[in-house]
């Protein structure tokens, strides 16, 4: 009898079966690794325009303000200019061409607390749309104390439960620090 070279249906049918499951496990990984790389960029340029508010600080001894708007989702790098005629001081925006003076916020990250100086703004901010601002200030060599808490709506911990997200900024180095929980001033 002479035998014929090739695969069997019953072959075929579990080398399909294999791949599926593979591609079972890895696609939703690959979802969860795109989540997790924008929100790792978005800290790092936040970082960046932190890190160069305190070096501008220093350089030009201004105050600047870091101003978050939630309506327009942007992050902005501002710095004082002079008092109006009731003594409020204006701020103009830092522009510059070697630096991201624009951050945009992303959508997967959902504001719970914004806390500067211990007190929470995220309750002034409008809470149906989080349309509005909060901000805090960098000066000569130093930052307001400022936690960040976030929900990752792209990321699940455990479970279903949603990712906490804790931003700590360090005062002396204008960087934040990432924890997994939320943290509390």
């Amino acid at each position: 009898m002479q035998k014929k070279s090739g695969f069997s249906l019953l072959e075929i049918m579990v080398a399909v079966v294999i791949i599926g499951l593979l591609a079972a496990i890895v696609i939703p990984n690959l979802g969860r690794s795109k989540a997790r790389q924008e929100r790792d960029k978005f800290i790092s340029e936040l970082n960046s325009l932190t890190g160069f508010a305190l070096q501008n600080a220093v350089k030009t001894k201004k105050l600047h303000q870091v101003l978050f708007n939630f309506g327009k989702k942007e992050i902005y790098l501002n710095i004082a200019t002079e008092k109006d005629k009731y003594g409020k001081m204006q701020y103009v925006q830092v522009k510059r061409s070697y630096v991201k003076n624009i951050v945009k916020m992303i959508d997967q990250l959902e504001l719970k607390n914004f806390y500067v100086e211990g007190k929470d703004l995220a309750g002034t901010i409008s809470s149906s749309s989080k349309a509005g601002e909060s901000w805090f200030f960098v000066s000569d060599g130093i930052c307001q104390t400022v936690i960040i808490n976030y929900l990752d709506n792209n990321q699940e911990k455990s479970g279903r439960n949603k990712l906490q997200l804790g931003l700590v900024l360090n005062p002396f180095s204008a960087q934040f620090e990432v924890f997994d929980e939320f943290k509390k001033p």
